[in-house]
């Protein structure tokens, strides 16, 4: 079976060739059969690229438009394999009755029903809007692979809510970018309710729930000092569990955030520090000790693209690499500030910053005299060293 894609090429009624807002055709042969059919999407012809048979990167909506093409593509052949346990000499007429019960437009999934909806409310949005609503549409299918939770109506509820705000506060997003992916995420939510294609209503306190929110009082997930060590001295011919080791560990020593890291080039590391050079902010210098300096040396002859210090990898793929270390190197619970202990699954690299953190601020309790049930002073003492953290860099010394 082949299945390919093309733009429709029609005259107008003065001969000359059509351009703008033409439908996009898909054809399927099997067989000595040729179906065709349409694929619901028009685009203009400078944007239709016949070679790739997709819509050209260059236009604002390839990535939603591609991705609807490749589910059609997906559920064409889909359908051949699923023709094979049909009795007789299937034909054209079986296909497209298949076809239409497997085609993700009759299930009305999560996110044939979010791009149903860029499609038609898109067009009274400004471009920028648009823009925000594309991104949010990226980021959540990111969040359903990374949070490994396929997303459907009746899953989003409070349980999704804290999982999507710490997977922004792991991309180093702040509270109102936060705010706003959710309240994008509910205009889309009310839109499908008000269609009848959403009966649950768990969204709807979203906005009181980071109304009330602390965000800077979040749940802290961190490794022990025992769970860390595990991963430091865990080995592995695997070369990029190898890599997700080094680097995990080097931002818990150093307290580095992910987006820090992957903008470190090589001149950033002179000596004996890091230095992190942030945008509209003022340059931090982090010490390193023996530990992050061990970690450095592995890296130190190898040569990355544009000069970064470090192989360049999206957050999805390092937090996959993550949880595998975290499993293989047995660590199966964290430790956080409530005492509870969530499974493996839920470490992320935003847990090594939190690491950091947490074994800073325990160290300067024990030097300072606060027992650790005194939650009090550790409170003061948190939301000062946090500050601190932020503006100053007075965290970036040698954790004992």
């Amino acid at each position: 079976m082949k299945v390919r894609f093309h733009i429709e090429k029609r005259r107008g009624a003065e001969g000359t060739l059509l351009r703008k807002d033409r439908p996009v055709f898909m054809v399927i042969s099997f067989n000595g059969n040729r179906i065709g059919m349409s694929t619901g999407i028009k685009t203009d012809m400078e944007w239709w690229d016949p070679v790739r048979q997709r819509v050209r990167e260059e236009h604002r909506d390839s990535v939603v438009l591609n991705l609807k093409l490749d589910s059609l593509e997906k559920t064409a052949f889909a359908t051949w394999n699923a023709m094979a346990s049909l009795s007789g000499d299937p034909g054209i007429t079986e296909f497209r009755n298949l076809f239409r019960k497997l085609s993700p437009g009759v299930s009305m999934s999560f996110f044939d029903l979010f791009y149903q909806y860029m499609r038609e409310a898109g067009q009274k949005w400004k471009y920028s809007t648009y823009n925000s609503v594309r991104t949010i549409y990226k980021q959540l299918r990111e969040f359903e692979v990374v949070n490994d939770y396929p997303l459907s109506f009746n899953r989003i509820d409070r349980k999704f809510l804290d999982l999507f705000v710490e997977f922004y506060r792991d991309k180093g997003n702040s509270r109102n970018t936060t705010i706003k992916a959710v309240n994008i995420l509910v205009m889309f939510l009310n839109w499908s309710a008000d269609k009848g294609y959403n009966i649950f209503k768990d969204f709807r306190e979203f906005k009181s729930i980071l109304g009330e929110q602390d965000f800077s009082e979040s749940k802290k997930i961190f490794l022990s000092k025992d769970a860390l060590l595990k991963i430091e001295s865990f080995s592995t011919t695997d070369r990029k569990v190898q890599r997700i080791r080094d680097l995990f560990c080097l931002m818990c020593y150093t307290g580095l955030k992910y987006s820090e890291l992957q903008n470190l080039k090589k001149e950033d590391i002179v000596r004996d520090r890091i230095i992190v050079q942030p945008d509209h902010k003022r340059n931090r210098s982090i010490p390193l000790d023996n530990r992050s300096r061990r970690v450095l040396k592995e890296f130190e002859n190898r040569y990355f693209r544009n000069g970064k210090a470090f192989p360049q990898m999206s957050i999805s793929t390092f937090n996959k690499y993550l949880r595998m270390l975290c499993e293989q190197a047995g660590i199966y619970k964290t430790i956080n500030d409530s005492g509870a202990l969530p499974k493996c699954r839920e470490i992320t690299v935003g847990v090594a910053r939190n690491t950091f953190l947490a074994h800073t601020m325990m160290s300067e309790f024990s030097a300072r005299g606060y027992s650790e049930s005194d939650q009090t002073e550790r409170g003061m003492f948190e939301e000062v060293v946090r500050g601190e953290f932020e503006n100053t860099g007075y965290l970036y010394q040698k954790v004992q």
